[in-house]
């Protein structure tokens, strides 16, 4: 409920908490949308570094602290407004705290909350990382140019990641099957390190949002003009919410309904010559390699990964620390990270 005014919430609880706690679709949903904001940031920044590459090119670099300032803005007004997240509000939820049975809209509650919407994934991510770049760096020969001390403390943290992640990831499927069958009342551990349970809106919460307050209520020309910057945000989170939802719908019918029909395409056009992209470097050289050779370290190719942005085909080695270092296509210069490669099978003759 994206609406627009209203900052204090409305105490009224459930007679039955069950009641108000909101059904697995749609907690599926608000994840789905939440996970949605970020890809669709990352693209639209993207798109802008295509259009205007001297202003936006470092934005690409510092994408996460970027998101994570942006992320901070909205979730702290729709936290104080709303006493819920961005994507929780768009459902029609709310946050109660375990403490108080309160919407954390101030104090200590919405700083837990903002810790857990903002500031953990941006850790997390920057983690993962660490993790692959440091993954990556301990299987390259770079690694013994390093004290015995360091790669020690780098060797340690590879092999302690993943066990950390798993026992996350274990930790949230016992919340989520606590939260099916009535056993608890969070189903992330995200929201039991808020300290929150969530729950649906009712509709006097619903109408406590959309109430004007008193002082906006005169009829003068300043004070419409005040109750309209208001509403603005609200409308605008609304817009962006069906934004997100709209984007959800199309990548599950792309991925789904035409992703047969679009292989069936690629195969079809594979048997027919493709005009080469615009070569930044190197055009010489890869003109006259031969096809089963590897543009980067010119020998024959290694577990073949082809890079989705250029198409180029490389090492699978070689290309992952290529990217992972310099963030584009050693060929075309094109933008490109770890999640551009696509790995190669083929059958052996």
């Amino acid at each position: 409920m994206g609406n627009t005014d209203g900052a204090v919430p409305n105490k009224e609880k459930c007679d039955r908490p069950s009641q108000c706690l909101p059904s697995v679709s749609d907690i599926l949903s608000e994840e789905n949308l939440a996970m949605t904001l970020k890809p669709a940031a990352r693209q639209f920044l993207k798109f802008m570094a295509s259009i205007y590459p001297q202003r936006f090119h470092s934005g690409e670099k510092w994408f996460d602290e970027l998101y994570m300032v942006f992320k901070l803005v909205i979730e702290n007004y729709y936290l104080t407004k709303y006493g819920a997240s961005f994507s929780e509000n768009f459902y029609c939820l709310k946050r109660i705290s375990a403490g108080n049975g309160e919407m954390p809209v101030s104090g200590v509650p919405r700083i837990r909350s903002l810790l857990s919407l903002v500031i953990v994934p941006y850790l997390q991510a920057k983690l993962d990382s660490t993790y692959e770049k440091l993954k990556l760096w301990v299987q390259s020969t770079s690694a013994c140019k390093f004290g015995p001390f360091r790669r020690k403390i780098v060797r340690t943290f590879v092999t302690v990641f993943p066990w950390i992640k798993w026992g996350i990831a274990f930790w949230a499927f016992i919340l989520q099957f606590g939260y099916i069958f009535s056993y608890s009342s969070v189903h992330s551990p995200a929201l039991f390190l808020a300290g929150v349970r969530l729950e649906r809106l009712t509709p006097d919460d619903i109408s406590h949002f959309e109430e004007t307050p008193a002082y906006l209520k005169s009829q003068g020309l300043f004070f419409r003009f005040f109750r309209f910057l208001m509403t603005l945000p609200g409308w605008c989170g609304r817009i962006l919410g069906y934004v997100l939802f709209f984007t959800q719908f199309l990548d599950y019918y792309y991925n789904s309904f035409l992703r047969d029909w679009r292989w069936k395409m690629v195969d079809d056009m594979s048997t027919y010559a493709v005009d080469s992209p615009h070569f930044a470097f190197r055009e010489g050289m890869v003109k006259h390699l031969k096809l089963n050779k590897c543009p980067i370290c010119h020998q024959t190719r290694r577990a073949s990964t082809v890079l989705s942005v250029s198409g180029y085909v490389f090492c699978e080695r070689c290309i992952r620390e290529y990217v992972t270092q310099k963030g584009r296509c050693p060929v075309t210069s094109l933008p490109a990270s770890p999640a551009n490669l696509i790995r190669l099978y083929t059958t052996q003759k």
